[in-house]
């Protein structure tokens, strides 16, 4: 999968502005980025960037939607035809189960975590993120399954 060099350089910038402190600057640069996607209609990009800017967000609130961003432009993107997305599914759901849990409504983090576990065959030939995401499917089944 190919992303451009431009997205790549913008979102280098966000998270070189976010690792020196500068939050306000990291979130001012993956909204110009998201907002370039969208005016551009490239849903790819825009799942992409949503992905990133949901781990620079102060709140869980503010994470969550993010997240939900990224989640709806990969749906939208699967729904053109854009194959590209497919593997992005079980990461987009077990990241909303993880912010449901935080947020408190383990009834949605229980359907994420659902969604997250039926989507892993997408990663079949893919054994390091098949790992990354059984420790994250493990860790909130765990969370879900240890406290009531």
């Amino acid at each position: 999968m190919e992303i451009p060099r431009s997205l790549l350089d913008g979102m280098g910038r966000a998270e070189t502005l976010r690792a020196s402190g500068d939050h306000a600057g990291a979130l001012a640069v993956y909204q110009a980025l998201w907002d370039d996607a969208i005016a551009a209609n490239d849903m790819f990009q825009a799942c992409i960037i949503a992905h990133f800017a949901a781990h620079a967000q102060p709140t869980p609130g503010d994470q969550r939607d993010w997240r939900l961003r990224a989640l709806h432009a990969a749906e939208e993107a699967a729904a053109t035809g854009d194959e590209r997305v497919s593997t992005f599914f079980p990461s987009l759901y077990g990241n909303l189960a993880d912010v449901s849990l935080r947020l408190g409504d383990r009834a949605m983090a229980r359907d994420y975590l659902d969604r997250a576990t039926q989507s892993l065959d997408v990663l079949a030939d893919n054994d390091y993120w098949r790992e990354v995401m059984a420790g994250l499917v493990a860790r909130l089944t765990e969370a879900l399954d240890g406290s009531n």
